[in-house]
């Protein structure tokens, strides 16, 4: 959600970055996964992080956040995963495995399994918690 309220608050027509949180919310997490409809909230989600992802600003204050927040790394290493886990789970939806490729997806994957397992409980708090604005 703070990815959201980072997007609301550097909204310009050009980038079309303004997102009704509530509606997003509602769209993702109560019409779709709470529906096990979750390749549908795959996509919503992928399609917000796409906006922003590469975004030079929003890049740098995950790293200003990581630079000068106690446990700020976090930031980094959020951003970093979210931004490797979106290819791979679409690979999977997708069945769209290179295998030439294989062992770097199997290694991109295990690398995120990882960190996620690791992070399970912190999750929650990571997520609503670390505000980018």
């Amino acid at each position: 959600m703070s990815v959201i309220d980072y997007m609301n608050a550097n909204a310009t027509d050009a980038n079309d970055w303004a997102t009704d949180k509530k509606q997003f919310f509602k769209d993702v997490y109560v019409n779709a996964a709470n529906k096990s409809n979750y390749t549908l909230a795959f996509y919503k989600l992928e399609e917000l992080w796409n906006k922003v992802k590469d975004d030079a600003d929003f890049i740098a204050v995950h790293q200003n956040k990581a630079d000068t927040t106690p446990d700020g790394w976090e930031y980094m290493d959020l951003y970093t995963e979210i931004n490797n886990v979106f290819p791979i789970v679409k690979k999977v939806l997708e069945r769209n495995f290179n295998t030439d490729n294989i062992r770097e997806d199997l290694a991109l994957i295990n690398t995120d399994v990882q960190f996620f397992s690791k992070r399970q409980n912190r999750i929650p708090y990571l997520i609503h918690k670390y505000p980018l604005i």
